[in-house]
């Protein structure tokens, strides 16, 4: 994904940043919206009396090609949380 470029090490990292399922689920998510809109359209009209017919392309869509979603790419860019440890904390003077 050309999104976010460094997938494989979230994926290979101990432990995973991102898990398969996740990647998975963006993916599936990717190609049925190509496939419920293959043409890209944001609006469609359509009459039978006088026959009216029309559409409009989706500006953000309209190369066809699958795109990553910004609440999509939120996932596969997890907030990185700092490993726990100790620490020693000055207490005054």
């Amino acid at each position: 994904m050309g999104a976010v470029p460094d997938i494989e090490a979230k994926l290979t990292a101990i432990p995973p940043l991102v898990t398969e399922a996740v990647v998975r689920e963006v993916m599936v998510s990717m190609i049925i919206r190509v496939f419920k809109n293959p043409d890209s359209l944001r609006t469609l009209s359509e009459g039978i009396d006088d026959r009216t017919e029309s559409s409009t392309l989706d500006n953000s869509v309209s190369t066809g090609e699958m795109y990553v979603s910004e609440s999509e790419l939120a996932l596969l860019r997890p907030l990185v949380i700092p490993e726990f440890g100790m620490y020693v904390l000055g207490l005054g003077g």
